[in-house]
C-alpha cells in the first residue's frame, strides 16, 4: 500500500472532518453563522469576568444623551436645516458667536443646495482663556442617523412659496423673514460644520452613496502585500488617514460610521475606496479636543499599523489600539455601564447649558446606547487591546492543536484524551480572563475553545469507532480461536489451521500454532505443516524445535509424484486376486476396480443380503505408516457410514482380513453413469436433469454432515432406469484416500472432474463438489467430457485456464438451462458456483418443471 493510500486511509471519517474544520480557521473564508455566533458568545462571557479583575479609570468624559422623539427626528433626517429643536440646543452653548459666523457667511457667498464654503466658528480670546483655566468642555455635538441628512427645501424655501400663493404678505416683511431665516440656518450650518459630526449605520462612499456595511468589519489598515495581513498584521508602512469633501448629495457635512453595536472589537478606522478614515467615535472625540484646545483646525491623526494613534495639535496625545486599529471597550454589554446623562428633547431645551459630548438620535435607539459607551470607553480610557502577535499565535495554537489531535490524542489513554482536552480549554479561559488585568491585553481566544471542544468531539468519534472495530476484531478473533481449540481437540486439523489463521501470533497462540502444525505433520498432511512450520520460523525461530519440524515437512513433501498413463481412467492400484472370503462375507464375483482396489460383490450369510465389497491394499503403504493408515481408514468409514440418505449407497460394515481392509456396503441395482457416455448411447435430456437433482441433494445432505465427497465422476453414480432410483458410491473415501496416497506419490482419482483447488492442492469446499457434479453433467449431456486433454498436464491446464465448448454448440436440442447450469458450476473460482448443494438442486427442480413438465409429473415434482 503506497504512502498516500495510507495517508487517505489514515485521514477517512472524523480525522479528514478534523483537518477540514482546522484548515477552514486558519482561511479568510468566513466562518458559519452559527460558529461565529457561538465565538462571539464565549468572547462576551470571558470578557465579563475579565473586567471583575480589571482596575477601571474614573469617569472624566461629560456625555448627554437626547433622546428625541420620533417625529421630530423623522423632520430632521428630512430638513436639518428646518430643526427648530435643534437650533435651540445649539444656542445654549455660550461658545457660540452668531454675528461673527453671518458676518463671514455674508461675506463668502449665497448658500445653495449644492456643496457649502467651509467656516470657521472664532472663539474670543476671553471664552478661550475661561475655556482653558476653568477646563469648561465646550459643546460637541454627535448626531445619530438613520440616513443621509439632507437639505431638501429649508423654511426660507416654505416663505417663498407662501408668497406666491397669497399676495398678502409685504415684500419688506417678506424679505426681512427670508433674511432672517437663512440667518439662522447659516448659524446652524457653521455650527454643525465645526462642532457636530454625524454618524450613520452604514458606509457612504465618496460619491455619497449609502451601501449597507457588514457589523463588525474592521478595516487592516493599507499594506503593501494583502495576504500579509492575514498571517502577519504588523507593517512597517504607516497609514494615514485622508479627509476630503465627502459628502452625501446635500448634505454640508461627512457621515462617519457608527460603532458596530454588538461588537467586542470597536473599529475606530474603517477602510473605504481605498482609503482609512476615521470611523465617528474617533472623530466624535477629536473635535473636542480640538475644541478645547482653543483652535478648530483639527490635523489628522497619524496611525501606523500595529502602533498607537498620535493625535493633537502638537501631535502628543496617543491612542493605544489593536493593531487592526480597533478597541475593546469595556464599557457596553460585556462590562459595565459608563455614567451618562439621559435627556429627552424638551428636557435637554429647558436646561440652561449643555456642554461636553452630547449624543442625539431617535428615542430608545440601540445605536445611541451603544454609541455613548463607546465613547466614554475611549475618552476615560476604559478599553484595552489585542497584541499585534496575537494573528500568529492563534495560527500557531491551530497548528499545534492539528497535529496534536491526529499525532498523540488516538495513542492516549482515555483518561488522559478526557484530562487534555478539558485542561486546554481550561487554559484558554484562564488566559482570556487574567490577562487583561495583568497586561492589558485582550486575546479572544473564544474560536479557540470552539475549534478544542469541535476537534476533541470529531476525535472522540474516531475513537468510538476505532475502540467498536476493535472490539469487534478481539471478539472474532477469541471465537476463532476457540473454534482452532474445539476443532484441534475433535482430531479436525485442516479446520482447526483454518480457524487459527484469523488469529495473530503471539505469545498466547503460538503454542496453538505450533500443536496444530504439529499434528497436521503427524497425520500425513506435510504440505499443509509446512507453511505454518515456515512463519514459525520467521517471526519465532527460538520456539522449541520448529527448524526441525520444517525439515521434518520437506523430507516427507520430497518423493515425486508418479502420474499414471491413462488420464480418463482412475489408477488401478492393485489387481485381483484369489480371494472366498473377506470377515463373514462371501465373496462370489468381481464387480470392478478402483483406485483403492478390487471392488466385489458379496454375500452376507448371517442376515441373508448381497452387498459389495470395496477393498484397500494395505501393501501400497510403508510398514510403519500401515497401522496409521488402517485405524484412520476405519474410523473414517465409520463416520461416512452415519450417512443415511435414500441416494447415498449404505455402509454397512468395515473391517480387515490380512493386508486387506475392506468396507461391506450397499449393492445399488443399476449400472454405473460410465456405460451412457457412449454417442449413441446418451441418456435422454431430462433424465441427466433428474440424475444431477439426485445427486446435488445427497451432496447437500452430505455437507450438512460436514462430509466431502471430492471424488464425484460418473463411475461413483449407480442409476437404475426402471426405477428411477440415484445412488452416489464412495462417500467420502475419495479425499480421505487422497491423502493417505500422497506418502506413496500417486494421485488418486481421474483429473477430468477434478476442481482447480484439488489439483492445486488447496483446501476443499463443498463447491468442489459441486464443480465435479458440472463436469459430469457436461459429459453425460455432450457425451465428451468439458476438459480433455494427451496427458494429465495437459488436462490439468484446460481445468486451470481453458474454458469448456459451450454445450449447446455441441448438441443443440438442449434447453438454455443446461448451460447456465452447467456453466455455473464449472466456474473457476468457488465463489462464482453455486453457494450450496441446496442451491444447484432447486436450479435443476425449477427447470425441469419449466423445461419437461410431463416428466416432472412422472417425478411428482408438479
Amino acid at each position: 500500500m503506497g504512502l498516500g493510500i495510507r495517508i487517505i486511509n489514515r485521514l477517512m471519517g472524523p480525522n479528514l472532518l478534523v483537518v477540514a474544520f482546522v484548515a477552514l480557521l486558519m482561511s479568510t473564508l468566513p466562518l458559519p453563522s452559527w460558529l461565529h455566533s457561538i465565538n462571539q458568545q464565549l468572547d462576551r462571557l470571558l470578557l465579563s469576568a475579565a473586567i471583575d479583575f480589571v482596575d477601571l479609570p474614573s469617569p472624566r468624559t461629560p456625555i448627554t444623551v437626547i433622546h428625541v422623539p420620533d417625529v421630530e427626528y423623522e423632520a430632521w433626517l428630512s430638513d436639518i436645516a428646518g430643526a427648530d429643536a435643534l437650533f435651540k440646543l445649539i444656542e445654549k452653548s455660550s461658545s457660540v458667536q452668531p454675528q461673527n459666523s453671518i458676518k463671514s457667511i455674508a461675506e463668502e457667498s449665497p448658500i445653495g443646495l449644492g456643496q457649502l464654503p467651509s467656516l470657521s466658528v472664532n472663539l474670543s480670546s476671553d471664552q478661550t482663556q475661561s475655556g482653558a483655566n476653568d477646563a469648561v468642555m465646550p459643546l460637541v455635538l454627535g448626531i445619530i442617523a438613520e440616513e443621509p441628512l439632507t437639505f431638501i427645501q429649508g423654511r426660507a424655501e416654505k416663505l417663498l412659496g407662501v408668497w406666491s400663493d397669497s399676495n398678502t404678505v409685504q415684500p419688506s416683511a417678506l424679505r426681512s423673514a427670508i433674511r432672517a431665516t437663512a440667518t439662522d440656518r447659516d448659524v446652524l450650518m457653521a455650527t454643525l460644520r465645526e462642532r457636530a459630526v454625524v454618524g450613520i449605520g452604514g458606509r457612504i462612499s465618496s460619491h455619497g452613496e449609502l451601501v449597507a456595511i457588514e457589523r463588525g468589519a474592521m478595516a487592516m489598515g493599507r499594506i503593501s502585500a494583502p495576504w500579509l495581513k492575514h498571517l502577519w498584521p504588523l507593517a512597517p508602512f504607516p497609514s494615514r488617514l485622508k479627509r476630503g469633501a465627502h459628502k452625501a448629495f446635500s448634505a454640508p457635512v461627512e457621515h462617519l460610521l457608527l460603532p458596530p453595536r454588538g461588537a467586542i472589537n470597536q473599529p475606530l478606522f474603517v477602510e473605504l475606496n481605498d482609503e482609512v478614515r476615521e470611523s465617528f467615535v474617533l472623530r466624535l472625540l477629536r473635535t473636542g479636543d480640538s475644541l478645547l484646545a482653543a483652535t478648530t483646525t483639527q490635523s489628522l491623526p497619524v496611525w501606523q499599523q500595529g502602533r498607537s494613534i498620535v493625535s493633537g495639535e502638537s501631535q502628543t496625545r496617543n491612542f493605544p489600539v489593536t493593531y487592526d486599529g480597533s478597541i475593546v471597550p469595556l464599557y457596553g454589554d460585556a462590562g459595565i455601564k459608563a455614567p451618562t446623562v439621559q435627556l429627552t428633547l424638551a428636557a435637554a431645551q429647558r436646561s440652561e447649558a449643555l456642554t461636553g459630548w452630547v449624543l442625539l438620535g431617535r428615542n430608545e435607539s440601540e445605536e445611541l446606547r451603544a454609541t455613548a459607551q463607546v465613547l466614554a470607553a475611549l475618552g476615560d480610557g476604559a478599553y484595552i487591546t489585542t497584541p499585534y502577535f496575537f494573528p500568529l499565535l492563534k495560527y500557531t495554537l491551530l497548528a499545534l492543536l492539528l497535529l496534536w489531535s491526529l499525532l498523540m490524542l488516538p495513542r492516549v489513554s482515555t483518561v488522559v484524551f478526557v484530562f487534555s482536552g478539558l485542561s486546554i480549554i481550561i487554559i484558554f479561559a484562564l488566559v482570556q480572563i487574567l490577562l487583561p488585568s495583568l497586561l492589558n491585553y485582550w486575546v479572544p481566544l473564544g474560536m479557540m475553545i470552539t475549534a478544542t471542544a469541535i476537534i476533541y468531539g470529531l476525535s472522540a468519534a474516531a475513537r468510538v469507532k476505532r475502540n467498536v472495530r476493535l472490539f469487534q476484531t478481539q471478539e472474532a478473533r477469541y471465537w476463532a480461536l476457540q473454534s482452532a481449540k474445539l476443532n484441534y481437540d475433535a482430531a479436525r486439523y485442516e479446520q482447526a489451521l483454518l480457524a487459527i489463521q484469523r488469529v495473530p501470533l503471539s505469545s498466547e497462540t503460538i503454542k496453538w500454532y505450533y500443536r496444530i502444525a504439529d499434528a497436521l505433520l503427524a497425520n500425513n498432511a506435510p504440505k499443509k505443516a509446512l507453511p505454518v512450520w515456515q512463519m514459525l520460523y520467521k517471526k519465532a525461530r527460538k520456539f522449541r524445535d520448529v527448524k526441525q519440524k520444517i525439515n521434518a515437512c520437506e523430507a516427507a513433501i520430497s518423493p515425486l509424484v508418479k502420474i499414471p498413463e491413462a488420464p480418463d481412467k482412475t489408477q488401478v492400484v492393485c489387481v485381483t486376486t484369489s480371494i472366498e472370503t473377506l470377515g463373514r462375507y462371501q465373496v462370489r464375483s468381481v464387480l470392478g476396480h478402483g483406485g483403492s482396489g478390487v471392488v466385489y460383490q458379496g454375500f452376507d450369510p448371517v442376515i441373508s443380503r448381497d452387498v459389495a465389497l470395496k477393498t484397500l491394499n494395505l501393501n501400497v503403504f510403508s510398514v510403519e505408516n500401515q497401522n496409521k493408515v488402517k485405524n484412520r481408514f476405519l474410523t473414517e468409514v465409520k463416520t461416512i457410514g452415519k450417512l443415511s440418505h435414500p441416494n447415498i449407497v449404505a455402509v454397512y460394515d468395515v473391517g480387515q482380513q490380512d493386508h486387506w481392509a475392506y468396507i461391506a456396503m450397499d449393492l445399488a441395482k443399476g449400472k454405473p453413469l460410465t456405460e451412457y457416455l457412449v454417442e449413441g448411447q446418451l441418456l435422454p435430456i431430462a433424465e441427466v436433469y433428474w440424475i444431477g437433482l439426485k445427486v446435488a441433494e445427497a451432496l447437500s445432505f452430505a455437507h450438512q454432515q460436514n462430509v466431502v465427497h471430492c471424488d464425484i465422476k460418473p463411475g461413483n453414480i449407480i442409476y437404475d432406469r426402471d426405477s428411477g432410483d440415484v445412488k452416489v458410491t464412495d462417500f467420502g473415501i475419495a479425499k480421505w484416500l487422497d491423502e493417505a496416497h500422497t506418502e506413496t506419490g500417486e494421485i488418486m482419482g481421474s483429473p477430468l472432474y477434478m476442481a482447480p483447488e484439488q489439483l492445486q492442492g488447496r483446501p476443499v469446499a463443498e463447491q468442489t463438489d459441486l464443480f465435479s457434479l458440472g463436469a459430469t453433467l457436461y459429459q453425460l449431456l455432450t457425451g465428451e467430457p468439458p476438459f480433455n486433454g494427451r496427458s494429465i498436464a495437459e488436462i490439468q491446464q484446460a481445468v486451470l485456464h481453458s474454458r469448456p465448448v459451450a454445450v449447446r454448440s455441441m448438441r443443440t436440442q438442449l434447453p438454455a438451462s443446461a448451460a447456465r447450469i452447467v456453466n455455473r458450476a464449472l466456474k473457476k473460482k468457488t465463489s462464482e458456483r453455486f453457494s450450496s448443494a441446496s442451491d444447484m438442486a432447486f436450479t435443476l427442480n425449477k427447470a425441469i418443471i419449466r423445461d419437461f413438465k410431463d416428466e416432472a409429473k412422472d417425478w411428482r415434482l408438479l
